[in-house]
């Protein structure tokens, strides 16, 4: 059997006002692709980092997994923490129609909120419940980024007319474009990889939706030659 080779991520901190957020980062030699932002609760820092940040590493992309359970709940501190998280990426030079927000779990309404306010290329949610990420109602959150949401459907026979619903919302209020999908039969970790049928069916199709959903909006980094090419014909 072939060895695999995993990064290991380097740990560290974000602080935001009082709190200090876990981080996650793994960095990439040459030119990588761009840098995805992946946002999960207390207990999956370490394993997101593992699993999800090495997988995006396999697609060029670098990555910095953050802790946000601490500010989950609160949209306003929500917004700040991904602020301070993007500013913490933009170090590595990412600009941030270069990175691409995921939120996995509770951490998915971070996400939404991330599409929302700031420019970044993309954003992805998979969620447990719709009750996770669902705006209050009357109050329909405009998201200024293409934002796919994924969630999980217990009882797909009874929660069918809500995701419709909700789906529609979020498009009519929204300039970006969305997409909702609910997978059925399946837990809230859907994500994760599963011997299960449903879950490992639910798994390979949230994972390839992801990478195709920032693949075709996240901007590349230039590479040498290309910002040279730029410049030339820039000067011309």
């Amino acid at each position: 059997m072939d060895e695999v080779f995993r990064i290991r991520p380097t740990l560290g901190h974000v602080v935001v006002d009082d709190t200090s957020i876990p981080v996650a980062d793994i960095e990439l030699g040459g030119v990588p692709r761009g840098a995805a932002l992946i946002l999960c609760d207390p207990d999956d820092l370490q394993s997101t980092s593992d699993d999800m940040g090495n997988r995006f590493a396999e697609h060029g992309y670098e990555s910095t997994t953050a802790d946000v359970s601490a500010v989950l709940g609160r949209d306003d501190s929500a917004t700040r923490a991904i602020d301070a998280l993007l500013d913490h990426v933009a170090r590595r030079g990412w600009s941030p129609d270069q990175v691409g927000v995921v939120g996995y779990g509770p951490a998915g309404r971070a996400a939404f909120l991330a599409a929302a306010s700031f420019p970044v290329g993309a954003a992805v949610t998979a969620a447990a419940r719709l009750d996770d990420v669902v705006p209050p109602m009357g109050s329909p959150t405009a998201v200024r980024v293409p934002w796919l949401g994924m969630f999980a459907a217990d009882a797909p026979e009874h929660e069918a007319t809500r995701f419709r619903a909700f789906a529609e919302t979020i498009d009519a209020a929204s300039p970006a474009y969305t997409t909702v999908l609910a997978y059925p039969h399946v837990s809230g970790a859907f994500y994760r990889t599963s011997r299960e049928p449903w879950e490992h069916a639910a798994s390979f199709d949230s994972w390839q939706r992801t990478l195709e959903w920032l693949n075709l909006r996240v901007v590349p980094r230039l590479t040498p030659l290309a910002q040279a090419w730029r410049a030339r014909h820039g000067a011309a």
